[in-house]
């Protein structure tokens, strides 16, 4: 590796292993996605709030900015033996817990889904280029 310093004085040369060094750029992006990826489970807060959280691997550095990429009925919410196809999602809150380790989302799906108030279900990706960004830069 390259290790480069300002001044006269160089110091020893840090060695740190690849998933210490990639779990700190987790903390300030973070990219969930692809064909029929699960994003998190949730229930219905009415018929078309679709209320869930998101595991992240490592907590991220400050309250992150979420953004999505969709296409038609690009992401689908089964619950109860039903399946919801939508591509409309905007976030009515989305909040990192204090732990900074889940990510909480209120999907607004529009009419885009017909759920029942109450009934769990799991959030998933339908198509390759369907993703959530969560980034927390400086």
């Amino acid at each position: 590796g390259v290790q480069l310093e300002i001044g006269q004085n160089a110091t020893e040369f840090e060695h740190e292993p690849f998933a210490v060094t990639k779990n700190k750029c987790l903390r300030y992006y973070w990219r969930q996605g692809g064909s029929n990826v699960c994003l998190g489970s949730g229930a219905y807060y009415r018929s078309n709030l679709f209320a869930m959280h998101m595991d992240l691997p490592v907590p991220m550095r400050a309250s992150p900015t979420m953004s999505i990429n969709v296409n038609s009925s690009s992401f689908i919410i089964y619950s109860n033996d039903t399946v919801d196809y939508f591509d409309y999602m905007a976030p009515g809150r989305n909040n990192a817990n204090e732990l900074g380790e889940c990510y909480a989302i209120q999907w607004d799906t529009g009419s885009g889904t017909s759920g029942t108030q109450g009934h769990g279900g799991v959030a998933i990706t339908q198509n390759s280029g369907q993703y959530i960004e969560l980034t927390a830069e400086l």
